[in-house]
This record gives C-alpha cells, structure tokens and sequence, in this order.
C-alpha cells in the first residue's frame, strides 16, 4: 500500500463543473468499494473518505486517510468594459474582453454571451455578472455594476408672452408675430429622471431647419429672461438647446417674430377737421391688421361723403397693436355761405366785404379733388353768388369815386352856367346812389354832405344868372336919348355890379 495516494495536490479553480478526486496506486488485490466527498462543483472545502475491499488472503485491513481538498476562486474579474458610469442614454453594456463571456449565473452550462445589454430606463440600475475565461473555462466571482439610464428627452417650452409659446421645433417659421413692445424670452425646462444638466439659446433673424440648428456652435447658457432689443422692422426667431444629464437633448423654436413700432397711416384726411366735399382715404400699413369706420369693418380705401352732416372716426390697427384714429366731421355746403343768406344785389354794401370775401376764401380752400359734380354744382353756386355780390360792392364803390372825383372837379369860387348840366346829372347820380340801397350810413352821410355843395353851387349859378340878368335888365332901361344927371349913381351902381361879377370868376367868357 506504500504507493497507494489521493489524487490532489491543490485546489481546484472554480469552473461550474464537477471536480472529483480519487485514490490511485492500489495494489493488486485492493479496489476502491466506494467515496465519500470526493466529488464537487461549487467553491468549497470538503474532506474525502475512500473505503476499500481487498483480498484478505493476502491483505490485512489495507486503508487510505481521508484528505481536505477544496474547490477555490478568487478571481475578481477586471477582463470587461462598460460603455458608461454615469447617467446615460443609450443601451447599458457590459462587454467581456477578448477571450472571455459574460453570465448572469456561473453555471458552467448557463448562458455566456460576449455582452450583456439593458434598455430599461432607470435612476439606480445594478447588474451582478460573472466571467469566464473561454480558455481555460475558470468562472469568476461575481461583480456587480450600477448604472442610470434616461432615455428621454427633456421636455420645455419657451415663450414670447402668456398667448405665444411653444413646446417643440417648428419646422416651418412664417415670421407672423408683431410687437411693438419690447419682448422677453423665456424658457421652461424639465427632466423627470436624471435631471436638466443646460439650457441654451441662439437668436436669429432668419429661419433655420433643424440640422442647420443642430450646427450650431456658439449657444449661449440661458440664465433667465432675454431682452430682445426693441428696433422697429427687426426680425427674430429664437432657438433653444435642452439637455439633460444623460445627454439627451431637445431642440425647440418660436416662431418668427418683427418689431412693429410705427402706427398705421391714414391718409387724405388730418384728424379733427370739417369737410364739406367727399373725401377719399386711404390706410396704409406694412402689417395692417383691422380697420373699422364708426365701429364697422372696413377696407384701407375709404369714401367719406361730403355735403351733410356727419361724423366720421377711422381706427386702424396693425398686427402689432398699434393704433391710429382719425375723427372728422362733414357739413353741408350750404353752412359756408348761410352768411350771405340775408344779402342780394340790392342790400349788399362795403360793410359786407369782408363777410363775401370770407366766404369767397372758404369756398376757395375747399379741397375738391374727389368732390361729386353735385358738390361742385354747389360750391359754384355760392361762388357765383358771392362774385356777384363783391361786383356790386365795387360797382358801388368806382361809382362813389368817380362821383367822388367828378364833385372835385368844381368849386364855389368857380363854377359858371356852363356846369349846370353837369352838376345836374351829378346830382341825379349821387341820389341814385343814396337811394340804392348799397350804401352804408356813412357813404349815405358822406354823399348827402356832396349833395349839399352841389346845391350850393347850383345855387350860385342861379345867383350868378339872376344877377346877370338884373343887371342887363337895368341897364337896358336906360338909353342915351334919355339918361339924366339923375342917373347918375345907378348907372355907377351898376358898373360896380359888373365889376364885381366879373370879378367873381362864375361867369362863362
């Protein structure tokens, strides 16, 4: 039995299969009849017992102690990689290096695969696995890994205002927004899982697609509201990066926005005037939104009719909010010339020019451009009447001039039979102008006063015949057949007489 020995010189690496130790070099005559013990797979320490039968005509009672032996792995295993260690967000791998497999049991028959792969989304995932070597079949102790996997997208939104937000990219931006306040963006973010890491924005002023955002390269981190600068006709559209601490990134957009800071214009009538004709207006404006003529929609061409009336308010808004209002008012035509109601041909006089002449000029800077022919018709009329009326205020006015300059022409001193006439028909014309009707109380005062000289001339022609005429007739009564001492001093009375109407300068040649 001196050759006769266990098996086993050291311990067995652990591999997931059995593992058996026996007794060898028996003699002949001794065979093994059973063990105990002297077989294993998994890791541990176990005492073998061998029992024998034997020849006994040759042996007595021939045994083998029982030996410790023992299945070991201390093999921490280091021979494989993960694709991540923290939050990620794609598949959580763990791959075994070259010429080793990866298990979930270490099991010589379980399932070895190169890699084990896990998609479901988790906060605190763990893995316990095993390695093997393929070559020499050893099975490591077990490992364990952790991992976080998010595979969401973060969710966020960004906005202009309570009215204007969006919660995704926009693929198609139409620049359709107006302001004409100064604008804030801002923008909401969130992840439920592994948590927002950034968020960051780009400003525009022209649409972008979603690969060209993706380009980008000079975010800026968003720290609150962004002011954008108020410029009136200035376009902007905003692009914003969300990306959480997996890596997971989500692109949003708003629309295309302008500033819009000029009112609409309305043109053809000025606020707060009075119009006697129709009016054409017109509304303009680069993003005009509503008009509304007296609280009803209307059209940016306008007709205002003129000649009654009426009130009109136009109110247009633009796109942006601004707004313009203009209010005017109609009149009929007939209000222009309600002053000259009361005057005609035969009651106007000079202190009336101003009042014709006031009319005459209103009518004047009446705009007539998109008058009707009823209109004009009537503007006409009060112009012919008003041209009527200052024509006969100067026919009166020449004709008290020249009155006034044909009376100047005579004198007291002066005159003589030969003006008789004249002075006649002076006079007859100074009394048709008094009985006119044209005339103020001062010309009538004035030309009452040219009445009296003319009478008074009159008279001294009269006078001046009527001394003539006594004259010739005294001297007629004398003869020289006849004519006594006694004659005497009538005779030199009336060559005194002579002398002094000769004298007089009233008398004719």
């Amino acid at each position: 039995m001196s050759d006769a020995m266990w098996n086993y010189t050291e311990p067995f690496k652990y591999d997931g299969k059995e593992h058996k130790i026996e007794v060898v070099g028996l003699p002949t005559g001794v065979i093994v009849e059973s063990y105990e013990n002297s077989t294993a797979i998994v890791v541990g320490d176990y005492t073998a017992n061998v029992y024998l039968s034997y020849d006994a005509n040759n042996y007595k009672t021939p045994s083998i102690s029982p030996i410790g032996w023992s299945i070991a792995d201390d093999w921490t295993p280091s021979e494989y990689t993960v694709n991540g260690n923290g939050w990620m967000n794609e598949d959580f791998m763990i791959t075994g290096n070259d010429g080793y497999k990866v298990s979930l049991t270490n099991t010589a028959d379980g399932e070895w695969k190169d890699a084990l792969t896990y998609s479901a989304e988790t906060e605190d995932g763990s893995v316990t696995f095993y390695l093997k070597n393929i070559e020499t079949g050893i099975i490591s102790l077990a490992k364990t890994v952790s991992y976080k996997l998010d595979k969401l997208n973060p969710t966020g939104k960004v906005y202009f205002d309570e009215r204007n937000g969006w919660e995704s990219f926009l693929n198609t931006i139409s620049f359709g927004l107006f302001y004409k306040d100064e604008v804030t963006v801002k923008v909401d973010s969130a992840d439920n899982l592994s948590g927002v890491a950034s968020v960051e924005y780009y400003a525009s002023n022209k649409a972008m697609t979603l690969d060209e955002v993706k380009e980008i390269t000079d975010w800026t981190a968003y720290n609150g509201g962004v002011n954008v600068s108020l410029e009136d006709t200035k376009q902007f559209v905003y692009f914003v990066r969300i990306i959480d601490n997996a890596g997971n990134v989500t692109y949003l957009s708003t629309d295309g926005a302008e500033y819009d800071t000029t009112a609409p214009v309305i043109s053809g009538i000025e606020n707060g005037m009075t119009y006697y004709t129709t009016q054409n207006v017109t509304v303009s404006d680069k993003n005009l939104d509503t008009i509304t003529l007296n609280d009803e929609p209307s059209t940016e061409s306008i007709t205002i009719e003129g000649n009654k009336d009426a009130t009109y308010t136009i109110i247009a808004t633009d796109k942006a909010g601004n707004t313009a209002t203009a209010t005017v008012t109609t009149k009929p035509i007939s209000e222009l010339s309600t002053s000259l109601d009361s005057l005609t041909k035969e009651n106007v006089n000079s202190s009336n020019e101003q009042t014709v002449d006031n009319v005459m000029e209103s009518v004047v800077l009446i705009d007539t451009t998109n008058a009707t022919e009823d209109e004009k018709s009537a503007l006409k009329e009060i112009t012919d009447k008003a041209s009527e009326l200052e024509k006969v205020i100067d026919d009166i006015k020449d004709e008290i001039d020249r009155v006034t300059e044909e009376l100047n022409k005579y004198n007291n001193a002066t005159v003589n039979s030969e003006d008789t006439t004249s002075l006649e028909q002076l006079s007859k014309d100074i009394k048709a102008l008094t009985d006119s009707g044209n005339l103020t109380e001062a010309e009538i005062s004035k030309l009452t006063e040219s009445v009296g000289k003319v009478e008074e001339m009159e008279k001294t022609i009269a006078d001046t015949t009527d001394e003539n005429k006594r004259i010739s007739d005294a001297v007629d009564g004398y003869s020289i057949s006849t004519v006594t001492s006694d004659d005497k001093a009538d005779l030199e009375q009336l060559l005194n007489d002579i002398e002094k109407q000769l004298e007089s300068n009233n008398l004719t040649e």
